[in-house]
């Protein structure tokens, strides 16, 4: 009679045991999640960015849109990363200052993997272009995924104070605060400037439904 309940004594332990890193880690958990999802949608936008940057500088639409007809006309052959990367540094060395060069260099790297040469292509595209937005919230989007929050943190702060009605930059900023340094409190007022400026929008629900979520976080 004393061994079996001593047994169950012991059952109940383990499972006691059991239970407690459940509970103990459930906001570690959360918070991962929201970090991998963010560094996925980070990605796929910075990318994006990186596209629109060589865009911006070389002259706009009509130059991307004869690029897209003349491709279309001409497939070009594809290549390995490795090729391509070569083939930009090549194109680089000739021509040191271009940024959409840098730009699509940096993305070459990016894509293969290389993110320190990756950064820095982009840190010398924005030297180069220091009024270009786009390549500057590429570089600090990639500055979080890098885990170099304080960069991030810095570069976004320098767009906002240059460009308070930035939206785009209040968005990326709230989120680096919150998932990166776990400022809930700094990502929720950044987020709800977001709001104020951008008002309506599928990305507007998206920042009410983190806001609700870190505020769950908040100590």
């Amino acid at each position: 009679m004393n061994s079996r309940m001593a047994t169950r004594k012991i059952k109940g332990r383990n499972q006691q045991v059991k239970a407690k890193p459940d509970q103990m880690t459930r906001r570690e958990k959360r918070r991962r999640q929201q970090r991998i999802v963010f560094g996925i949608v980070v990605a796929v936008l910075a990318l994006g960015l990186i596209a629109t940057s060589i865009v911006w500088s070389v002259g706009g639409r009509s130059n991307l849109a004869s690029s897209a007809g003349a491709s279309v006309a001409q497939p070009e052959k594809a290549v390995s990363p490795q090729e391509q990367i070569a083939q930009l540094e090549k194109e680089l060395q000739q021509k040191p200052d271009d940024v959409q060069v840098l730009s699509q260099l940096a993305t070459a790297y990016l894509r293969a993997g290389q993110r320190d040469k990756g950064l820095a292509m982009l840190e010398k595209a924005v030297q180069k272009q220091p009024g270009n937005t786009d390549l500057r919230l590429d570089l600090a989007l990639h500055y979080f995924l890098a885990n170099q929050n304080d960069q991030s943190i810095a570069e976004l702060s320098r767009i906002i104070e240059q460009q308070p009605a930035n939206k785009t930059a209040h968005f990326y900023l709230g989120q680096v605060l919150a998932l990166g340094k776990q400022d809930y409190k700094g990502g929720i007022a950044e987020l709800e400037k977001y709001i104020e400026l951008a008002q309506t929008g599928a990305d507007v629900q998206k920042a009410r439904q983190m806001i609700d979520e870190w505020k769950k976080m908040i100590k």
